[in-house]
């Protein structure tokens, strides 16, 4: 018995804490990777390269005839639309970008820099056309082809969303075996609250090693031309972690208090912390 109990913490041990992390990453890419949220991101990263590009190609042009060309470019036009944009180079296909010619007319009319307003629309173009690219592979195809950027469109997120549910049921099961293979309900609280608070060390990971792996993973070369664009590696990275690590902490705190109402139950009511051993019956009260 105490052999299938040992395997049983083994396993569901494992299974509660690799279900219950994996389920906090997925919920944390899911809002990270939804519309709302991958949009901006995309904009923010594209948009000061686009500025960049476009304001070398009207140098010495000014603000005025930048908008005179706008208008002239749109007439007659519902979009300005693209060619064939390669992405093979990271791990896509090609899409094609199109900019809206009355939200392009809008921006500009009175905007102070129509580079900036004209950079910043065609990011936008950029990230919702590389958000809704459809994919020919599934999402875990996807991946293993090296197609990464699966991981920030619709796909992704509606893959994310999915795996939720599954992510939870594995957790509740894991839950159900750490119950059943300890003792009494000091164990159990116990053994539950010290894997939850396993897994929400990460967020002290997470937190304080982030300025760490930023400099393990980005070149100083890189940040600093990062910079000059106007992008902050630091809040991209804050964008990334930031739905989970809140999830991180809240784990945390709740494996704590799991743990200490265990040690609580114990120290308070010791008898529903110690196991009663099963008295055979006596053949008269067998009888009886």
């Amino acid at each position: 018995m105490s052999l299938t109990r040992s395997a049983g913490k083994f396993v569901g041990g494992i299974l509660f804490s690799l279900a219950l992390a994996l389920a906090i990453t997925a919920a944390g890419l899911a809002d990270f990777t939804a519309r709302g949220n991958a949009i901006p991101f995309f904009t923010n990263i594209l948009g000061p390269y686009a500025t960049a590009t476009i304001r070398q190609s009207v140098q010495g042009v000014d603000n005025y005839a930048q908008r005179q060309d706008v208008l002239a470019m749109c007439e007659g036009r519902e979009a300005l639309q693209s060619g064939a944009v390669d992405m093979s180079s990271v791990g896509g296909g090609s899409l094609q970008i199109s900019i809206s010619c009355p939200e392009l007319i809008a921006a500009t009319e009175y905007s102070p820099d129509v580079a900036a307003t004209v950079g910043n629309l065609t990011a936008k173009a950029v990230a919702n056309a590389l958000y809704d690219y459809n994919y020919t592979c599934g999402f875990v195809d996807c991946m293993q082809q090296g197609r990464l950027l699966v991981v920030m469109s619709a796909e992704g997120n509606a893959f994310f969303l999915f795996v939720q549910p599954v992510l939870a049921i594995i957790t509740a099961a894991g839950a159900v075996m750490l119950l059943a293979a300890n003792e009494n309900w000091a164990a159990r609280l116990k053994s539950i609250g010290t894997h939850t608070a396993m897994v929400g060390v990460a967020y002290f990971i997470l937190t304080f090693g982030k300025s760490y792996m930023i400099s393990a993973m980005v070149p100083s070369s890189a940040k600093a031309q990062l910079a000059t664009a106007g992008i902050d590696i630091g809040a991209m990275v804050d964008s990334v972690v930031g739905p989970m690590n809140d999830m991180l902490l809240y784990t945390f705190v709740a494996g704590v208090a799991i743990v200490a109402a265990g040690y609580i139950i114990a120290w308070r009511w010791p008898e529903k912390a110690r196991v009663q051993p099963q008295q055979p019956q006596s053949v008269l009260d067998i009888k009886k």
